[in-house]
């Protein structure tokens, strides 16, 4: 089960006394013998929560992980887990929980159905970037849904430039037509989308190439003649 795999992770001495906030005694079980936490079984399952729904997104922003776990799985048994909600585990995987944390979130919403939105795709990149998989980073913005809005390229480079990632910013921002791909006679698509064109710039500016920065704006000028 994802949640179960997901909270095994989140217990990896990375969430400490927010694993005394877990609601139900099968996970307490499982993450009394996983997590390296001080605590006894006997201890965890006399721990109890309120019954009251509780808000999973405040959970995640309190940092009570745990119990955010255990509302995301209640909320697919109740078949009422949205985008939205998806969003808020997804955020919650990426800030404590890695890779492999953020993978189950992905493969949860793939097996439900859901697929990410820009801020849901945005934790999952920041995520595996930061921890050295770039190159997945990459495949995945290449396969989203998304590949073809250049606002959710731009995002994407932008984040992958600011943890120092250049080359791996430059790739996305390739995945959108440049200037020189389209003929005369059809408008050029960075005049329209000038943040993913400034990353671009940006990105070549610090890697100190001067002379595709100069050819990549007389494109972009010349090509904007079309539009107007």
């Amino acid at each position: 089960m994802a949640s179960l795999r997901l909270l095994r992770v989140l217990g990896q001495d990375r969430v400490g006394p927010a694993l005394l906030s877990v609601a139900r005694p099968s996970h307490w079980r499982y993450v009394a013998r996983r997590s390296r936490c001080r605590f006894t079984i006997s201890a965890a399952l006399s721990h109890s929560v309120s019954g009251d729904h509780v808000n999973l997104h405040e959970l995640v922003s309190q940092g009570r992980y745990c119990e955010a776990v255990d509302e995301w799985e209640r909320a697919k048994e109740e078949g009422v887990a949205d985008s939205a909600l998806y969003t808020s585990v997804m955020k919650m995987a990426a800030q404590v929980g890695g890779v492999e944390a953020v993978q189950s979130v992905k493969e949860d919403m793939e097996s439900q159905g859901w697929s990410m939105d820009h801020s849901c795709s945005l934790h999952y990149l920041g995520c595996v970037a930061k921890e050295g998989h770039v190159r997945d980073g990459v495949k995945f913005v290449k396969s989203s849904h998304l590949k073809e809005d250049p606002s959710f390229l731009a995002e994407c480079a932008d984040l992958l430039a600011d943890i120092a990632h250049l080359q791996a910013a430059l790739d996305v921002c390739s995945l959108f037509p440049s200037p020189s791909s389209h003929s005369p006679s059809s408008p050029s698509p960075h005049s329209h989308h000038i943040p993913l064109l400034t990353v671009q710039l940006e990105t070549l500016g610090r890697l100190g190439r001067e002379t595709e920065i100069e050819e990549l704006v007389e494109r972009s000028l010349q090509w904007s003649q079309y539009d107007t």
